[in-house]
């Protein structure tokens, strides 16, 4: 292994990166001084932003200097400031192994925040540092924890009777890890996410119009979401297109192309689109996501789709409509 540090990472909705003394305020008032937070903590919850500017002068300074070091902030992007920190600790160069731990300001419990900022930091400590095995362990009595460590693909090792001390006393530990080998083939997907769509087109004129949205985020897609529960792929599609269309499609059969991409380190996410016909043009745009809905030609839709994988599957689509048309005689 070799030690690199505490490098900048980015996510879907997070920066994690190295703290500056300018986090204090921050770092203060989302989490070191609740005590909610620290409760299965081993620091007891900070007296003012004093005391928590002093700690991150120390901790910047043994940042910039010890490549051994690793101790991220992690800064929401919505906000732009540090809700909670992620460390990799208890280094053993030998064995190449390393332990984590992490905390969050309670605002942002249940959010999916700390898998993805763990999920980043594995995937950088596996292929970047090359570190062997990650560890983590919890205060049985925190149980919340434990349902992080099993998001991130690690194996339950057991329990440790009162071997840990805590600010709610001494403790029973579970410990969990995940192994460099049990990583490699998961396929680097710590965070495996799967959504479903489709290519829609409708006809008007004698003339196909293809159905693509410009998000509220600024890109311009084809209409897909994430799975929800124990959804089939078709139903996933469906429910998505009426969520962020209004329209109520038919589903063409014989038609289904798939694409892959790591979102970020420690993530793989399918995106599976279908094809399906709309009889109109009415739709209405989910206002929460999608900023407007174009029906656009094939030429027009693929100059304006913002990404290659989405020209790519409409490019099948259109294909696939046209060798229809030819074996109906069209």
């Amino acid at each position: 292994m070799e030690n690199k540090g505490t490098k900048v990472i980015r996510t879907h909705r997070l920066v994690l990166r190295p703290f500056t003394v300018e986090d204090a305020p921050a770092m203060f008032r989302n989490w070191a001084s609740d005590s909610t937070v620290t409760e299965f903590l081993t620091w007891p919850p900070h007296e003012s932003p004093a005391a928590t500017a002093e700690l991150l002068t120390r901790w910047a300074k043994e940042t910039a200097e010890d490549p051994s070091v690793y101790q991220w902030a992690i800064e929401l992007k919505s906000i732009e400031e540090p809700i909670g920190s992620i460390s990799a600790m208890h280094i053993d160069e030998k064995t190449a192994a390393c332990e984590l731990g992490w905390c969050i300001g309670k605002k942002w419990w249940g959010q999916g925040i700390m898998p993805e900022a763990g999920a980043a930091v594995i995937a950088y400590l596996f292929d970047e540092v090359g570190m062997n095995r990650v560890a983590a362990r919890h205060d049985v009595r925190n149980p919340k924890s434990g349902r992080v460590m099993q998001k991130l693909g690690m194996t339950y090792e057991g329990v440790l009777r009162q071997a840990g001390m805590c600010n709610a006393g001494i403790c029973d530990e579970a410990y969990y890890s995940i192994l460099k080998n049990e990583y490699l083939a998961r396929g680097r997907a710590l965070i495996p996410e799967k959504s479903c769509g489709a290519v829609i087109f409708t006809e008007r004129w004698g003339e196909r119009f293809y159905l693509i949205e410009r998000m509220k985020k600024g890109h311009i897609s084809l209409c897909k979401g994430h799975v929800e529960g124990r959804e089939t792929e078709h139903e996933t599609a469906a429910r998505e297109i009426r969520e962020e269309t209004a329209l109520e499609v038919e589903f063409l059969d014989g038609f289904r192309e798939s694409t892959e991409y790591s979102a970020f380190p420690g993530s793989v996410k399918t995106v599976v689109f279908f094809l399906a016909h709309a009889a109109n043009m009415n739709t209405m745009a989910q206002p929460e996501e999608v900023s407007e809905i174009l029906w656009l030609s094939e030429m027009d839709a693929l100059r304006t789709l913002t990404y290659d994988s989405d020209r790519d599957v409409l490019r099948k689509a259109a294909a696939f409509l046209r060798e229809q048309d030819a074996a109906k005689g069209v």
